[in-house]
């Protein structure tokens, strides 16, 4: 599960009840048998019949389910009596079984289990959406990692997997997709009503979570024969399916390739659900994604493929990794998650065949794990202590997970790499498998296991990351490198363990280019490598092939500046490029304290000689994000220049576009009367180009004055009146503005669009970069005005809220998160509210007694 490029938000993450605490019952699951019948105002009629193993007596069967309303139990036949218990503050409950006879250890039992449940609209167990407004209504599933409870009975652990079918009746109107093979699919009539009777069967097992049903007006289009494969898209959407089709293929391709095994199902389809929170679920066999996130708005949408691309490669990935071999419990969800997030990013970078990919993995960083490891959620890759499960599920697991695969590929080499990988899915594939599992397959394969066991202790027990101070000395031929390390957490103790890959260049007389990958499991190495002269500049994390960050006092501005300029790596040249910003770039500033001249033209040469639309757009972006109150008038005609047409790009129509758009916003950061009128004309129009309307909103939330946030307004107004897509692109950038004034209108969206999680998500992704706002009174009203209205904002919508107070450490977030604590029904907002509060405002420590006065 993803929020593509929010996999920080999300990049991604689900909540659930309860903490890192397997309940490990006395049975094994064998079979899910869910038989559903679908009546009036989304409640059906359901029997679920369970088949269990017993591995010690059992007088007493439990099972997860939550609000089921259940009506009948029988155990192998016979009626058996039933409590059920659940807890609407934890959203989890239980039913428990006693029949009449005892199950024996090793004996099959068969539990059937009568019950209704009504579809909600929060976006977890079973959910209705619709798109447009008045369309006749879907039935989804999101089951992630603890909700499956929602929908039926059920041991709703991963670690213990089982085959299911589901047989469905519902209105003859609606298309049932599920996991698996279709074994049925018949029209009829009952009462005067024309019904559909459907029913999927999934032979391989799989964990709970990973079963799902859709229930909509829904049409297959047809992608792969080489393996049953459909879009499952609404009818009149079909065309806007070309983009997904082709992207399927080549990701197919290419996971199949890499991993050097048999794709693990029979099938592979992907449905389309309207509005859907996560973005994407990689259910078995039967992906689930957000309409707006697998169909093309406009069939001139150049910005569409690499969205599109981003999240099908993940939750493709996931059918290896995820569903054919599972983390046995959510403390190893880095399993999962960051192997997904690895292999997808592997085949979304062939695909592409450009260096987006590259670039991405460097923003992901700077902008999403290393402030969250730096902030009050920082926990080890494999989860310790009683963490509530939604915490396991952040940019550690995704954006770290995969980082330590990339190292661990940079240590072995990708040839002995896919070796790992073919050799571990089929050891375990169809199975459950632990960190330990994981690394038992690559000791035995690479036959590694003395001098990987402390890369393995160092990344998956330590929080953090390190920082390393690099210093270089050049002597007759040799230069001598010296690399020091040091936790970003103070509290961890021993080194990191990895191998850096350096680049030493020299462009003048004599020019030479040297590789050379270094060792670091010390605090504090020194190597020496002979090179003909002295370097011009160093490149210190090719292609960000070690998760560390370069110390910048360490750097010196002259080798950055040649750096930026002239270095092969993208990478490299935008984290040079971001360092040579200085305070203009820091989103903590100090003062505003311009570049050097020197760092200056370098990053206007970036700006507008870069290669790379990506580098370009990444350094874009961090300049509208400034805190200066101002961009240097300098920058003036070089952004309106960008923003109306950037020269020097290679041919890529999207890269082009995202400079084009991230130019704009950047603009709105400088004086330009020109470029700020041309914008704000171009917004007041109705026909705007869709790969540009955001780019002028933004501009409009930047600006902040009262005329351009007026403009603002008008434009939801009209764009709404286009449609949604159009709509969305225009409210998204609100949170963009650090006018507080902003929130009134963002106030405005949520309330016109009550339990809209789409929408919401989409308003509220900008706010993370937005520190500036953040940091204010108002907005700390906000989070808490939000977090306690559960008419308007969803619950997936008010955990996210909180999330944004996690680095603001004013007298206003602690007044807002204690009121959040005090005033939410919900344990699991009550209780994230909380950690942020200890970790921000600690308690003052104990005042000491008064020593006793002698007599």
């Amino acid at each position: 599960m993803i929020n593509v490029i929010s996999m920080v938000s999300l990049l991604a993450a689900a909540p659930a009840p309860g903490g890192l605490q397997p309940k490990n019952r006395p049975y094994d699951a064998q079979h899910y048998k869910l038989e559903l019948r679908l009546g009036e105002g989304g409640t059906f009629s359901n029997v679920a019949t369970v088949t269990v193993k017993a591995t010690k007596a059992l007088t007493e069967i439990e099972f997860d389910a939550y609000d089921l309303k259940i009506s009948a139990a029988k155990v192998d036949g016979e009626a058996a009596e039933f409590k059920e218990t659940y807890s609407a503050e934890t959203r989890s409950g239980l039913v428990k079984i006693k029949p009449k006879k005892a199950v024996a250890s090793g004996k099959e039992a068969v539990i059937e289990i009568a019950y209704t449940v009504t579809a909600g609209t929060s976006n977890q167990g079973l959910f209705t959406a619709q798109e447009p407004d008045g369309a006749l209504p879907g039935y989804f599933t999101h089951f992630e990692p603890a909700f499956a409870q929602r929908f039926f009975p059920v041991n709703d652990t991963p670690a213990d997997k089982a085959t299911s079918e589901v047989f469905a009746i519902v209105d003859g109107r609606y298309n049932v997709v599920s996991n698996g093979k279709k074994e049925l699919d018949e029209k009829f009539t009952e009462g005067g009503q024309n019904l559909r009777r459907v029913h999927w069967k999934q032979e391989q097992p799989h964990s709970p979570y990973l079963i799902a049903v859709a229930i909509a007006q829904l049409e297959p289009v047809l992608v792969n024969e080489d393996i049953p494969s459909n879009l499952w898209l609404p009818p009149n959407r079909k065309a806007d399916g070309f983009v997904a089709q082709d992207v399927l293929k080549g990701l197919y391709n290419f996971q199949v390739g890499f991993t050097g095994t048999r794709f693990p199902f029979s099938k592979l389809d992907v449905v389309a659900v309207p509005r859907f929170f996560w973005s994407g679920m990689e259910n078995t066999s039967v992906i689930f994604e957000r309409t707006s996130k697998l169909l093309v708005d406009h069939k001139n949408d150049h910005t569409a493929r690499s969205r599109i691309v981003g999240l099908l490669s993940h939750e493709m990935a996931h059918q290896y990794f995820g569903d054919w071999v599972t983390c046995a419990w959510w403390n190893d969800v880095w399993l999962n998650e960051g192997f997904a997030t690895y292999l997808g990013g592997l085949a979304a970078d062939d695909y592409a065949d450009n260096d987006e990919h590259e670039v991405w993995i460097t923003r992901a960083m700077i902008d999403g794990y290393f402030p969250e490891e730096d902030g009050p959620r920082s926990h080890p890759l494999v989860v310790k202590g009683n963490v509530p499960v939604e915490e396991a599920f952040d940019s550690t697991s995704y954006t770290k997970g995969a980082h330590v695969l990339r190292m661990l590929e940079l240590w072995l080499g990708k040839a002995e790499m896919k070796k790992v990988l073919k050799a571990y899915l089929e050891k375990h594939g169809g199975k459950a498998v632990t960190s330990d599992d994981f690394f038992k397959v690559v000791y035995e394969t690479t036959k590694k296991e003395k001098e990987l066991k402390p890369f393995k202790e160092a990344w998956l027990t330590k929080k953090g990351y390190p920082i390393i101070f690099p210093d270089t000395q050049f002597s007759g031929g040799k230069l001598t490198v010296k690399i020091r390390q040091q936790p970003n957490q103070s509290g961890e103790k021993g080194p990191f363990v990895f191998k850096l890959p350096i680049v030493v260049h020299r462009a003048t007389e004599p020019t030479f280019t040297k590789e050379e990958v270094i060792t670091v499991d010390k605090p504090e190495v020194t190597v020496t490598i002979d090179v003909p002269a002295a370097p011009q500049w160093i490149n210190w994390n090719k292609n960000f092939g070690a998760l560390v960050k370069v110390n910048p006092t360490s750097l010196n501005e002259d080798r950055l500046v040649d750096a930026a300029r002239y270095d092969e790596d993208p990478t490299w040249r935008l984290l040079s490029t971001l360092q040579l910003l200085g305070e203009l770039g820091n989103k903590s500033k100090v003062e505003e304290t311009k570049p050097t001249d020197s760092a200056m033209g370098a990053i206007f040469d970036v700006l507008q000689k870069d290669p790379s639309p990506y580098v370009r757009e990444v350094v874009l972006q961090r300049l509208a994000n400034t805190r200066f109150k101002k961009l240097p008038p300098e920058f003036a005609p070089i952004l309106l220049a960008l923003a109306k047409r950037p020269e020097n790009l290679n041919e890529d129509p999207a890269g082009y576009i995202r400079v084009r758009v991230a130019a704009m916003e950047a603009l709105a950061r400088v004086d330009s009367a020109d470029g700020h009128k041309w914008m704000m004309d171009e917004l007041g129009k109705r026909e705007i180009d869709i790969n540009y309307l955001r780019g002028y909103a933004t501009a409009a939330a930047r600006l902040g004055t009262a005329s351009s946030l007026g403009t603002l307004r008008a434009a939801l107004v009209t764009q709404k009146g286009r449609g949604m897509a159009y709509y969305r692109r225009t409210a998204s950038a609100l949170a963009l503005s650090t006018n507080t004034d902003a929130l009134l209108i963002m106030r405005e969206v949520f309330k016109n669009n009550p339990g809209n999680n789409e929408l919401g998500r989409e308003v509220l992704d900008g706010l993370q970069a937005n520190k500036e706002l953040r940091e204010t009174t108002p907005f700390a009203a906000f989070v808490r005005d939000g977090v306690l209205d559960e008419a308007t904002y969803t619950e997936e919508i008010r955990a996210d809220l909180i999330t944004y107070l996690d680095d603001v450490k004013y007298d206003s977030a602690k007044i807002a998160l204690t009121e959040i604590v005090a005033g939410t029904r919900s344990d699991r907002l009550k209780a994230s509210a909380q950690r942020v509060l200890d970790a921000n405002f600690p308690a003052p420590p104990p005042a000491k007694p008064e020593p006793k006065k002698k007599k």
